[in-house]
């Protein structure tokens, strides 16, 4: 019911599955089959009445929608996206076809490469990540599925690793790895440090108006009145 967004309604019905020899029935949803018939079953008016109830003291508790603005990155799995290998004539390496709330009228997205990802062994995976930049462009991540690590080689060489800040790992030989990993660091705090002042806003504006409201709901006191005998 709340997927339909039947808060209000004051008649709905549902489809169920009812199983044609036990009669019983199934409110999870599906297709119909040789054993399962699809019947559309009334809603009781309890439930409505319950429902309408809810969304009564939602509304009245200012529940705050999430706000989705600030975000710049979505997930998608094998369940949304499905990501396929181009064919040999394409130009492109792969393609993204993702689902939409139009059945059977997925989106799909040509997609090219780098060499380093065709290079990389593994068995890609059914996963994207969408990314919107600062400069408004949109990138898309593919991942790839790393084999069973073997067995280490005993003829190796000692290395050793020094952890810092400013370079990520210092090498016995003189070598520094991951001096970019800083400034991406603090690029990462001015971000959260800037989405903790909007909340933190916010907030303090919602209790600034909770506090007005109140104030002008309050009663005034009353001044004494004097009375005189005669």
């Amino acid at each position: 019911m709340n997927a339909r967004r039947a808060w209000y309604a004051k008649e709905l019905s549902l489809p169920v599955l009812v199983h044609k020899e036990t009669g019983d029935v199934d409110y999870g949803g599906g297709k119909p089959s040789r054993q399962w018939a699809g019947e559309d079953c009334p809603v009781p008016a309890e439930h409505l009445r319950l429902l309408r109830h809810m969304a009564k003291r939602l509304s009245r508790t200012k529940v705050r929608r999430p706000d989705l603005s600030e975000v710049n990155t979505m997930l998608m799995d094998g369940a949304v996206a499905q990501v396929e290998a181009a064919d040999a004539r394409s130009r492109f390496d792969y393609w993204v076809r993702i689902s939409t709330l139009d059945k059977r009228r997925p989106v799909r997205i040509p997609l090219t490469a780098n060499r380093r990802f065709n290079e990389a062994p593994g068995e890609l995976s059914n996963f994207v990540q969408v990314s919107v930049t600062p400069d408004r462009s949109v990138r898309f991540v593919l991942v790839k599925k790393s084999p069973v690590a073997g067995p280490r080689p005993q003829d190796g060489q000692w290395l050793g690793l020094d952890f810092g800040m400013v370079a990520l790992f210092a090498t016995g030989d003189g070598r520094l790895l991951g001096q970019a990993v800083l400034p991406y660091l603090s690029e990462l705090d001015r971000q959260a440090v800037e989405l903790a002042r909007r909340s933190s806003g916010r907030a303090s504006r919602g209790r600034r108006t909770s506090v007005t409201k109140s104030s002008r709901t309050g009663c005034a006191p009353t001044s004494p009145t004097r009375s005189t005998a005669s």
